[in-house]
């Protein structure tokens, strides 16, 4: 009788690890989409490029830190990754000499 326990229990312990991956993936989806529903709501013709992709970013991370869909040192991580590659194809299009002072804004 102990052994179809123990076997049942194993059997339900991976079906578990299944699931909880499963339900990061979905609140990773539901962040990105939360991200860019509110970013668009949002829309000013007011504002710039990079001030779009801030705020996406902003929202982003709101998301991941609720849902918990990545550890939070994992959402820091992200954000400085996205600020150093997406800001900086961003600014790079511009006056060198002016792209110090933008990029010392977000460091």
């Amino acid at each position: 009788m102990s052994e179809f326990r123990s076997a049942s229990r194993l059997y339900y312990d991976k079906i578990q690890k299944v699931v909880d991956i499963q339900t990061k993936i979905i609140y990773f989806l539901i962040s990105i989409i939360f991200a860019f529903g509110i970013t668009y709501m949002l829309d000013n013709p007011d504002l710039n490029k990079a001030q779009i992709y801030v705020l996406v970013l902003l929202f982003l991370a709101i998301g991941l830190w609720l849902s918990e869909a990545v550890p939070p040192f994992a959402v820091s991580l992200i954000i400085f990754g996205f600020l150093v590659l997406g800001l900086g194809h961003f600014y790079s299009d511009m006056n060198s000499e002016s792209v110090a002072l933008y990029v010392q804004k977000y460091i």
